[in-house]
């Protein structure tokens, strides 16, 4: 695991806000040595959020006290009275870890390994209170989808919605309002916060109210563990962790536009974890697992009084898997999460991420219709369409565009021999698709918003020029915690540079921040997408000797130098056998 100490953040946030104090940082401060800038207007409008419209049942009436049905188990599957573990498996699909430490695979219906996986499967509890629970799974287009979950998997209940995708986080709540009916908490990328009152209902109906808008903003500072209650005042309360490794403790107060109290301060040193995973039993005894890159995890027992309390160790013995569904982290699973080489003589292997700070591999790739020669250009996207797991492309020497498949490759048109740089970071313009970024030879930088199939492409949009001043330009996702897609670019002076993503088609980047120095000597930059299982874009590197170094993302914004990546950690040797690495 990287080194990830507490007092190097603590220096990082009082710079930040001594320089905002100060006026140190404004928008139009000027750079030396510019990179390219995004120009244009920005003509992004308010987002809108799902309307389910469901109505809100009566109150369950409270037998045996509130405090008990506040802290049902969210995924308790075999009915013991236990959370169980729902894991995302590196090569594909879900397994399940019961609480006895058996584990067996877990289909969830309408998703076929490897081809259309779900980004997010959020557990949400008994919804209906029949005893089995239920959870919704969101695609990378904001389509949702509620199901009920069995010892068998899952199956659908025939509610769905769309216009999900403009939430980075979407959290089973437990029971907010008092009503005994689990609600939902979600996070738009531009940090508001809506909680959805739970309706009873787990049919065809919807198992939601409209959504209303909770106080404070900036909710998009902290990844959120919710769904339990950690005072015992019968209302599930909220658990914030912040970038900087601080936890803090909300308590519930039952009011539905702001239904969170005061933050206390409960904890440090947390940003040594990838992922949080909040559990419970019906007895109303609550634990935080705060998972290591080894696969392991830390245990902390609630005490009933908003603080936690250590209390030993959790080795899941289940190493092949990428993340638990219900944990704390953003985003779900988009972006490429594997890296591909290709040799000079134009074999290709495949590494994927391990979760753990690095690859499993190498593998062969998928079984193209037609491989790849070794004078076509690679590229490889984040997901085009559906798959969050990425796409892969050609360039031909005739300027052709294709996306490879197994069962047949697609044209994409022609003329793209203009291009000397295309690549897929994610979706820039808001609207749940993939989208290709291509800079001309000349510098100028263009937009092609894609139409969510993987297989085309609406008009291309200049975004910008003067873009050959960087001599490299990759992303796969979101490197700054936020849920929109980022940019980083590479000077002809070494120097690094990060373009956060605004989800403004006119203006699909801001400002550029210098991240790092001294990369001139890499041969190789690319983001293979999230490493570590924290939802968060990483970057790898070759330098000239073929090593390659993994930079795993903070999570920090990204004001002062060197603090959005963390320490270089190794990665091996002799990558300088392939020619290409995408």
């Amino acid at each position: 695991m990287n080194a990830r100490t507490t007092s190097r953040r603590l220096r990082v946030l009082t710079c930040t806000a001594l320089a905002l104090a100060t006026g140190m940082i404004t928008a139009g401060q000027a750079l030396a040595s510019e990179p390219p800038v995004v120009p244009g207007k920005s003509t992004a409008a308010a987002q809108a959020v799902p309307q389910p419209g469901g109505a809100v049942a009566a109150p369950k009436a409270k037998t045996a006290g509130k405090a008990a049905a506040a802290v049902s188990p969210r995924l308790d599957i075999d009915g013991n009275g236990k959370d169980d573990f729902l894991l995302r498996n590196v090569w594909g699909g879900w397994s399940v870890r019961y609480d006895s430490g058996a584990t067996a695979e877990f289909p969830i219906t309408g998703e076929i390994k490897n081809v259309d996986e779900h980004k997010e499967v959020v557990p949400v509890g008994d919804l209906d209170g029949n005893g089995s629970p239920e959870l919704l799974t969101i695609n990378t287009q904001g389509g949702i989808q509620l199901h009920t979950a069995t010892t068998h998997g899952s199956t659908p209940t025939g509610w769905a919605s769309g216009g999900w995708h403009v939430f980075n986080k979407v959290a089973g709540a437990g029971d907010l309002t008092g009503d005994g009916h689990p609600d939902l908490l979600a996070r738009t990328t531009k940090g508001q916060l809506f909680l959805y009152p739970g309706t009873g209902k787990a049919d065809t109906t919807s198992p939601y109210a409209d959504p209303i808008e909770v106080k404070g903003g900036h909710w998009n500072l902290f990844n959120l563990v919710t769904g339990y209650d950690f005072d015992k005042d019968g209302l599930a309360d909220l658990i914030m962790r912040g970038s900087d490794g601080l936890l803090y403790f909300k308590p519930a107060t039952g009011k539905t536009d702001a239904p969170f109290g005061d933050a206390v301060p409960i904890g440090h040193g947390w940003q040594q974890f990838d992922q949080v995973l909040a559990q419970g039993d019906k007895d109303g005894n609550v634990r935080l697992l705060a998972r290591k890159n080894d696969g392991g995890a830390f245990v902390y027992t609630s005490l009933g009084n908003g603080r936690l309390d250590q209390t030993g160790s959790y080795d899941l013995e289940f190493p092949h898997f990428l993340g638990f569904a219900g944990d704390d982290s953003p985003n779900g699973a988009y972006g490429k999460k594997s890296l591909i080489a290709r040799e000079a003589g134009g074999s290709i292997s495949a590494y994927r991420s391990s979760g753990r700070d690095g690859f499993e591999g190498p593998t062969g790739y998928y079984a193209f219709s037609r491989p790849p020669s070794s004078t076509d250009t690679l590229i490889h996207t984040s997901g085009l369409g559906t798959n969050p797991n990425g796409n892969v492309l050609k360039v031909t020497a005739g300027g052709q565009l294709w996306a490879l498949h197994e069962k047949g490759d697609v044209n994409l048109g022609s003329g793209w021999g203009i291009y000397n740089t295309v690549i897929g970071v994610g979706d820039l313009t808001g609207d749940g698709r993939g989208d290709l970024l291509a800079r001309e030879k000349g510098g100028d930088l263009y937009l092609y918003p894609g139409r969510g199939t993987g297989t085309g492409f609406y008009n291309r949009l200049k975004v910008g020029s003067s873009w050959n001043s960087l001599d490299r330009i990759t992303g796969a996702g979101d490197m700054t915690g936020d849920g929109i897609p980022d940019l980083v670019g590479r000077g002809t002076d070494g120097r690094l540079w990060l373009y956060q993503g605004t989800h403004d088609t006119a203006v699909p980047f801001a400002r550029p921040v210098q991240v790092g120095s001294g990369w001139k000597d890499m041969t190789a930059i690319v983001s293979p997408g999230d490493l570590n299982a924290d939802g968060l874009s990483d970057l790898v590197a070759r330098d000239s000797q073929g090593k390659l170094w993994l930079y795993t993302a903070s999570g920090l914004t990204p004001t002062v130098p060197d603090a959005t990546f963390e320490p270089r950690t190794a990665l091996g040797s002799g990558w300088n056998l392939f020619t290409d690495l995408v």
